[in-house]
């Protein structure tokens, strides 16, 4: 169905296989990471015939949560080898408390290798299913899971932390895709 509607998942997993907790408490077992070619795709997708069907046959299953991000412009094409994404949701009480956070620490996912593929807030995520809250997503894709466990665990960044966790409260997950 996802490639009917120009789309493919990237990286799936449940805790404990593929999908990696580093940082807080995740309610939900599984992660699908899914990529389209269009801001389209996803919608056209998930209201067809064909996985309504789908989503019919998972009922009773499990509580689901499904949102749409707009990846960042010219990232069109579909990752290489076997990436690793980290996906970090935040519940941010203070913005400005980041400002420091984010200058310090992208210099560090730069030079790991990783780079920002989707950013959004409340504001510009579209739930299709479940609850949220007002929380944001950042998502990270580094070159394999080697690179991200590098930054993730750097001594300079595990240094910013506190600063980040100063401003809200997060879930850092690692997703391997490989």
């Amino acid at each position: 169905i996802y490639a009917q509607y120009g789309g493919r998942p990237i990286a799936n997993g449940r805790v404990g296989i593929k999908v990696r907790v580093l940082e807080g408490s995740f309610a939900h077992e599984s992660v699908i990471l899914s990529k389209f070619a269009s801001i389209d795709g996803p919608n056209a997708m998930w209201w067809s015939p064909e996985y309504r069907r789908s989503v019919e046959l998972r009922a009773g299953a499990g509580r689901f949560t499904v949102l749409k991000l707009r990846g960042l412009p010219g990232d069109a094409g579909l990752p290489e080898g076997k990436p690793a994404y980290l996906v970090s949701i935040g519940d941010i009480r203070d913005p400005n408390k980041l400002k420091p956070y984010g200058a310090a620490a992208m210099p560090l996912v730069t030079a790991a290798g990783g780079r920002f593929i989707s950013t959004g807030n409340r504001s510009n995520i579209e739930l299709l299913e479940g609850e949220f809250g007002n929380q944001s997503v950042n998502v990270f894709e580094f070159p394999s899971i080697d690179a991200l466990r590098g930054f993730y665990f750097n001594p300079a960044y595990q240094k910013l932390i506190p600063i980040r966790q100063s401003a809200g409260d997060y879930v850092l997950l690692e997703v391997d895709s490989g």
